[in-house]
C-alpha cells in the first residue's frame, strides 16, 4: 500500500511539473490577422484583480481593432506557465490580442513581440498593412504538389536580397488572383 502511494504521489508530482503553456508556431502575419486589435502604447502601471495582471495602457496608435487612442486596460494571466505577458511600466509596446467580454487581453502565444518598440533587441517584421487572406502555412511543397489557393507554404519561403531585409512576406498578387512569396 505504501509503494502504491508513492508511485500515485510520485505521478502526480510529475503531472504538475508538466504543465505550462504550449503555443503552436506562428509567424506574424499570422498573429497579426488572427488578433482583433493592434496597437503601439505605452504602459503606465499594473495591478493584479482575481489572478490577472491588469496593464493600464495609453494606446498611441492603432492599427487594427476597435481600440480608441487614450488609456485602455490590457488583461493577461499573472501567470507565465499559463502564457501570462510581462510588460515593464513607461515602455512602449507593439500590443496584439483578443477582446474577451469586451475586455483587452494579451498572451505569450499570440505576441507579435516581447520587446519594447524602442529596445535594441527589438527587431521584428512588421506590416501593418497584411493581406489577411493570405494564410502562411507549414508546410513544404515538392515540384509537382499543387499549391492550396491562399496559402503560401512557410518551406518554400524565398530568401530576400540584404536591400529588401532577408523575411519574404506573403503578399496577396492581384495578377495571379493568389498569394505568393515576395521581397
Amino acid at each position: 500500500m505504501k509503494t502504491c502511494f508513492l508511485v500515485v504521489a510520485a505521478i502526480v508530482a510529475h503531472v504538475s511539473m508538466v504543465t505550462g503553456c504550449s503555443c503552436v508556431p506562428s509567424d506574424h502575419q499570422a498573429k497579426y490577422c488572427q488578433s482583433d486589435y493592434v496597437v503601439i502604447a505605452r504602459v503606465i502601471d499594473l495591478t493584479y484583480e482575481e489572478g490577472d495582471r491588469i496593464y493600464n495602457v495609453d494606446v498611441q496608435y492603432v492599427y487594427k481593432g476597435n481600440v480608441t487612442k487614450g488609456r485602455v486596460k490590457v488583461r493577461t494571466t499573472a501567470s507565465g506557465s499559463m502564457c501570462g505577458v510581462s510588460l515593464r511600466e513607461n515602455a512602449v509596446y507593439l500590443l496584439n490580442g483578443e477582446f474577451f467580454k469586451r475586455q483587452m487581453w494579451i498572451s505569450s502565444c499570440g505576441t507579435i513581440s516581447f520587446y519594447p518598440v524602442n529596445h535594441p533587441n527589438t527587431f521584428f517584421m512588421f506590416n501593418p498593412y497584411y493581406d489577411c487572406r493570405c494564410k502562411v502555412k507549414n508546410i513544404l511543397l515538392g515540384e509537382k504538389d499543387k499549391k492550396p489557393k491562399w496559402v503560401c507554404a512557410l518551406g518554400n519561403a524565398i530568401q530576400c536580397p540584404p536591400e529588401f531585409g532577408t523575411m519574404a512576406e506573403c503578399r496577396y498578387d492581384k495578377d495571379k488572383d493568389d498569394c505568393d512569396w515576395a521581397c
